[in-house]
């Protein structure tokens, strides 16, 4: 009994220093990631900047198609969308740049940003965090592909997570039609 005790402990220890070496940082990462999501001001959507757009920047949605398959980025209110293509000469949209925040997980910061061309004026932004959970987890990802957290993290009604919503709020929270014009 005594030696089956002592084999017991020995094989426990060697798991925990297994254990120890390999997923070291996925535990770290955790740590670090919820600490940035807390942190007030880091992640979300920031406006600075509300604009009236003439009527010329909008049409009406396609009757063709249906609404949940638009891009939601260009979707401003019942039935009128924003024009891409005359958006995009006025205003530069960046989407989803990805900076390192944190060498151990990675946690990385994804940041999508409207700039008013004419005097580079950021006008609205968005700030994602994504967690790669540890270099283990991450080739494992190679056969598991949904590993990764980001936050913040939304969910709609059916408990669906939607990681690029406030990516694309930035553009739809940013501007309005300007009711002044006919």
């Amino acid at each position: 009994m005594k030696n089956f005790l002592t084999v017991v402990g020995g094989i426990s220890i060697i798991l925990l220093i297994f254990y120890s070496i390999f997923f070291w940082d996925y535990h770290v990462s955790k740590y670090l990631f919820k600490q940035y999501c807390e942190e007030e001001g880091r992640v979300g959507v920031f406006i600075y900047e509300k604009v009236a757009l003439p009527n010329e920047y909008f049409i009406p949605f396609p009757k063709d198609k249906d609404p949940r398959y638009l891009p939601r980025m260009f979707v401003i209110a019942d039935n009128v969308m924003i024009r891409e293509s005359i958006l995009k000469k006025d205003f530069t949209i960046n989407i989803k740049k990805k900076n390192i925040v944190s060498k151990i997980g990675p946690v990385y910061s994804y940041t999508t940003t409207v700039v008013r061309r004419l005097d580079g004026k950021v006008i609205s932004k968005a700030v994602s965090l994504g967690n790669k959970k540890g270099w283990v987890i991450r080739y494992l990802s190679k056969a598991f592909p949904s590993s990764g957290i980001e936050c913040p993290n939304r969910v709609d009604k059916n408990g669906i997570s939607l990681p690029n919503y406030d990516h694309s709020d930035v553009v739809n929270q940013a501007f309005f039609k300007n009711k002044d014009e006919n």
